[in-house]
């Protein structure tokens, strides 16, 4: 179903201000680490409090840039390996909601876009609660976006973040009933594209297990095969373990790991058996 409606509450401008180092950090993706030029390396930190990037060209010495997005939490943010000026970042803010932000500078200058990856066109929570995740597409697919939500829905976008269309395929599943909230709540919050197969995806959610497609996201099948679940009645369920993260290795696609609420466990052939 395509999102549709109006964007999200206009805001504010956001530049970069000076001001104190948030106290935590809350998220810092693997992925955002890039080399730019030579071997400038920029790092996108992400807080409570805006977005932070570190820069190197030794990686020893580093400057510290921000905050970006200030008064923001910042649930996910990276630079594109496709394009390094580009990067993307999932941003909320207790007055102003929920907003994907994009830099085309390589993390120097961030600005919202119009639209939001949800159910319906409204803002309640039953349309977007949580924007927990943005991933990447393919290295052949240069606009190709993908967005994991609360409550549970993959998205898309095929114009660097302009529009999104959702993915029934996974959210409509026939075993989404076998999906339960955690204390996390129920989220897809990890979304992994192969970067050499446009048709390889996978996804985690909290709680319902881990899935791959293998045509682009029209269809999905669990892979959980061996990964326990002890606190469910059935101890080993088709689907329904609690996930809190799904990574794939950057140079070796078919090879994941997960962390799941029986602990970390990795798999070296997409998913198919885990150890």
């Amino acid at each position: 179903m395509s999102v549709a409606g109006s964007g999200p509450k206009s805001r504010p401008s956001i530049e970069p201000t000076a001001g104190s180092h948030p106290s935590r950090w809350t998220c810092l993706d693997a992925s955002a680490t890039r080399r730019r030029t030579g071997m400038t390396v920029a790092v996108v930190i992400g807080t409570r409090k805006g977005l932070f990037v570190l820069r190197s060209e030794d990686r020893r010495c580093w400057t510290l840039d921000g905050p970006h997005i200030a008064g923001y939490e910042i649930q996910s943010a990276w630079l594109d390996r496709r394009d390094p000026d580009l990067g993307y970042a999932a941003a909320h803010h207790p007055v102003w909601g929920i907003h994907v932000f994009r830099t085309e500078d390589g993390g120097h200058r961030w600005c919202p876009l119009e639209d939001i990856p949800r159910h319906f066109a409204h803002e309640a929570e039953d349309s977007l609660r949580t924007l927990w995740c943005l991933a990447p597409g393919a290295d052949r697919e240069p606009g190709t976006l993908y967005a994991g939500i609360e409550p549970p829905a993959l998205f898309r976008s095929r114009d660097h973040g302009e529009s999104w269309q959702r993915l029934p395929g996974l959210d409509q599943h026939e075993t989404a009933s076998l999906w339960h909230p955690a204390r996390g709540g129920l989220a897809l919050h990890s979304v992994q594209a192969a970067p050499d197969d446009p048709a390889r995806l996978y996804c985690a959610l909290c709680a319902g297990g881990c899935y791959r497609s293998d045509d682009g996201g029209e269809t999905w099948h669990p892979i959980n095969a061996g990964v326990r679940a002890p606190y469910l009645a059935d101890p080993c369920p088709v689907a329904g373990q609690n996930e809190h993260r799904l990574l794939m290795h950057p140079a070796r696609p078919d090879r994941l790991y997960r962390q799941s609420h029986t602990g970390t466990w990795r798999s070296d052939d997409g998913g198919e058996t885990w150890q």
